[in-house]
């Protein structure tokens, strides 16, 4: 096999499965694998707004006007979002070469590509959301 095609293999052997883009609901799919039961789920996000509305407290978003349809929130955990923001101003960040931020294939398009490449864990535990499907007080691990 070809080394993507062994990665696919052990991958999909140990059970992974991939969640993504719940567009207007859930951009991140932490939701729908928490609605599912999930208790430590591992995602990967180029920004922090579709984490952060899954959060208590949160009324809207830095994006969320910018479009034509309204942004539903779905709250799923008890955690704040200002504790959340609190928590990822602690996590590791790679220091990245200063080629990073620029972007293709004209840097004066303003499109940066790779920002930033931050990593570690929000401990939490869910809010009962009938919509959502989620149930309340699980212990969850981002």
């Amino acid at each position: 096999l070809l080394p993507a095609a062994k990665v696919t293999t052990t991958f999909a052997k140990s059970g992974m499965q991939e969640l993504e883009d719940g567009m207007y609901t859930d951009s991140t799919g932490i939701l729908q694998a928490v609605a599912a039961g999930a208790q430590h789920v591992t995602s990967l996000l180029n920004d922090r707004d579709g984490l952060l509305q899954l959060f208590a407290n949160t009324d809207k978003g830095p994006n969320a006007d910018r479009c034509f349809l309204k942004k539903t929130y779905f709250h799923i955990f008890k955690t704040t979002r200002r504790e959340v923001e609190a928590t990822l101003k602690h996590f590791t960040c790679l220091k990245l070469p200063k080629t990073s931020g620029t972007s293709f294939p004209h840097p004066n398009l303003k499109a940066p590509y790779l920002i930033s490449f931050c990593f570690g864990a929000i401990e939490t535990k869910t809010a009962e959301n009938v919509f959502a499907g989620v149930k309340g007080g699980e212990h969850v691990k981002l």
